[in-house]
């Protein structure tokens, strides 16, 4: 059934639109915002702490309404890095039609915010549970992925009065406590302690389009996830080996601004177009910014960075995120580029050009070179700001280059750019094929994961 909506008149046409495009095909008919649903909680004692626990939190949520229903049967929060949507119950159980229901918007919604917004969302069931006989509530929630196995059906098949059963609910706030003092992100305490994990699993979505054309582009959901803990929205994040523009892209997805060096004119213009292609979709309020001038790439090499940033009067840089080349690995990595070969599809960044760090065939020259990179980058970034450099250590001629340590080392024994660094994340790759390597012959491992190292200006 096509979405249509009402628009009551604190809402703006952005959000509207946001809604429009990301719930769409649903059953759902109207949008109504957080203020709309403090005046119908004023005589009920269902929801009204939900919205005093968002009030709170200085959150703004919205609920959408199902055809033919009088009351809000699921909010989507839209106010926060990591956005929730939930369905709320007073009891351990639901009608099994509105469940499903629930279900199958939530799949459309997850699917839409990740492929075109690069956000994931939460999704959970809210029980609100009277506590004694001082009026307050506590919140139980249990997770939408977690349910496999955990709940009992009750009732006739088919009959709209079957019930889903729940179990093992979990007692905790929809959502963690934003502290007005945290300087750093717009983190809540619980998104921190869970970003704070020392390794990681992330499965990106498959590579589409021109994005397929870069030999070694990295996930616009990863860095994502490093901008939004070390920024807050309208700072500035640089990314000196831009690539297809992923960091740039995350960038504009978040309300960050963004400036990318890239040596390669093909992929400075293929990262041009992308940024371009995302003024097609509605972005939430929180994330909405129309400046054309906010994000800009720079088909430049980064060595020259000091001295390019300062006759563009760029600003002061924030943060920077980035994944250098992994020396020659492109150069000599046979097995793994085989199938793009036979696509016709770039194998390495360039093929001659000698400002290519990548081409350096001598490793301690590319180190060198990359510290260079990284000393200009110290020298435009605000004091306490954070640097993430994505690498990983290379393998060549019998033997492991150990390119993630050797680059933690250089930068900070670099004297004149005292990099600190404050600690790595390890991004497990557990859907990386495997490939046969040196079976019957030699130990040679198949590395899937990256290091990515996280440093200070201090």
């Amino acid at each position: 059934m096509t979405l249509t909506l009402t628009n009551p008149s604190n809402l703006s046409e952005e959000t509207v639109g946001f809604f429009r495009f990301i719930i769409q095909p649903s059953n759902l008919k109207t949008v109504l915002s957080l203020n709309d649903l403090k005046d119908k909680s004023k005589n009920s004692s269902e929801y009204e702490p939900l919205w005093v626990l968002c009030e709170k939190n200085n959150v703004k949520c919205y609920k959408l309404s199902g055809d033919k229903r009088k009351t809000p049967w699921y909010i989507f929060y839209i106010d926060l890095e990591t956005p929730i949507i939930f369905l709320p119950t007073h009891s351990n159980s639901l009608k099994y039609k509105d469940f499903k229901i629930f279900k199958s918007v939530v799949k459309n919604i997850k699917s839409n915010l990740l492929q075109y917004y690069s956000q994931e969302i939460e999704v959970l069931i809210i029980r609100i549970k009277r506590d004694g006989t001082e009026g307050k509530s506590s919140f139980y929630t249990i997770k939408i992925e977690d349910l496999k196995g955990k709940g009992g059906k009750h009732g006739r098949s088919g009959s709209s009065d079957e019930e889903i059963l729940f179990e093992k609910w979990k007692k905790r706030t929809p959502f963690g406590v934003r502290n007005v003092v945290n300087k750093l992100n717009y983190y809540t305490g619980r998104e921190w302690v869970k970003f704070s994990k020392s390794w990681f699993i992330h499965r990106p979505p498959s590579r589409k389009g021109d994005e397929i054309l870069h030999p070694a582009k990295f996930p616009e959901t990863l860095v994502r996830k490093f901008i939004t803990f070390f920024t807050k929205p309208g700072e500035m994040v640089l990314d000196p080996f831009l690539g297809s523009g992923s960091t740039l892209i995350a960038a504009k997805q978040c309300n960050r601004k963004g400036i990318g060096f890239e040596l390669s004119s093909k992929y400075a213009e293929i990262s041009k177009l992308r940024l371009d292609e995302l003024n097609i979709h509605h972005y939430p309020p929180f994330y909405q910014n129309k400046e054309s001038s906010y994000w800009k790439v720079v088909n430049g090499n980064s060595m020259q960075l000091r001295k390019i940033w300062e006759a563009s009067s760029f600003p002061q840089v924030d943060f920077c995120i980035t994944s250098p080349p992994y020396w020659n690995q492109l150069v000599r990595n046979e097995i793994r580029q085989k199938k793009r070969k036979e696509q016709g599809l770039d194998t390495k960044y360039s093929e001659i050009n000698p400002d290519d760090l990548g081409n350096l065939k001598d490793y301690n020259e590319f180190l060198l070179g990359q510290q260079q990179v990284f000393g200009q980058v110290y020298e435009i970034l605000r004091p306490k700001g954070y640097l993430i450099i994505i690498t990983n250590n290379v393998f060549f001629n019998g033997r492991i280059y150990p390119l993630a340590y050797d680059t933690a080392i250089s930068l900070s024994k670099d004297h004149d750019h005292p990099w600190i660094l404050k600690d790595e994340k390890i991004w497990l790759q557990d859907d990386k094929a495997l490939v046969a390597l040196g079976v019957n012959y030699a130990w040679v491992g198949n590395r899937c994961h990256q290091y990515c190292h996280i440093f200070r200006k201090e």
